[in-house]
């Protein structure tokens, strides 16, 4: 798909929204400016609640995978995004072990390529789940509570050695933000945030 809109002249985007809540625009730039030093640990929460797979994503034929298709693919984009680092080395677990029944629950461990290490629980299995994040850094820590998924009211709090500032975000506007970005990247002839070819980078 991504050749074939280059061969066009077109943009390619991928909707991987959660780069646009205003909390990790916030993150992003807290990290570019060193804000809490080098990032050694994050830690990711993402899960939809307990319920099982609908629609499409319940045929192995047209889903091939279950939750890290459906909801783990954005915290895997999020870490790459807000750390500009490359996956080097993964590790993973799934509730439904070998077999090829698709999964509700994957528990992955990943190290960057800039030594950083991240843990991401992505489910669609626990009821009363956090979607938050958790980032340490050499010289701080932000956390962000409700953040990780869409329509959701949260918070930052980020520690610095000026202290703590906590701050309210909301992601209910985040696929709003999002469309307007690819928007705005067709409009000014931009690689759209993020690209086709970063969602290659994920997916595979």
């Amino acid at each position: 798909m991504v050749e074939v809109f280059e061969a066009a002249g077109l943009k390619l985007g991928t909707h991987f929204q959660t780069r646009h809540h205003t909390a990790f625009v916030e993150v992003k730039g807290l990290l570019d400016r060193r804000a809490i030093g080098d990032v050694t640990l994050v830690q990711v929460e993402a899960s939809s609640g307990a319920g099982p797979l609908r629609s499409w994503r319940a045929d192995p034929s047209l889903a091939g995978l279950g939750s890290i298709n459906n909801i783990a693919v954005h915290p895997y984009d999020l870490l790459r995004y807000l750390l500009g680092s490359e996956v080097r080395e993964v590790t993973a677990l799934t509730d439904v072990g070998r077999s090829t029944e698709l999964e509700r629950m994957v528990l992955a461990l990943l190290r960057f390529q800039n030594g950083t290490m991240a843990y991401v629980n992505a489910n669609q299995k626990v009821a009363h789940f956090q979607p938050d994040i958790d980032i340490y850094g050499t010289e701080g820590r932000i956390v962000g509570i409700d953040c990780t998924r869409p329509f959701r009211d949260g918070e930052l709090r980020v520690l610095t050695q000026a202290g703590e500032q906590i701050t309210k975000h909301s992601s209910r506007d985040a696929v709003v933000r999002s469309v307007a970005a690819f928007n705005d990247a067709v409009r000014h002839d931009r690689e759209p945030n993020p690209s086709g070819w970063t969602g290659c980078g994920t997916l595979s």
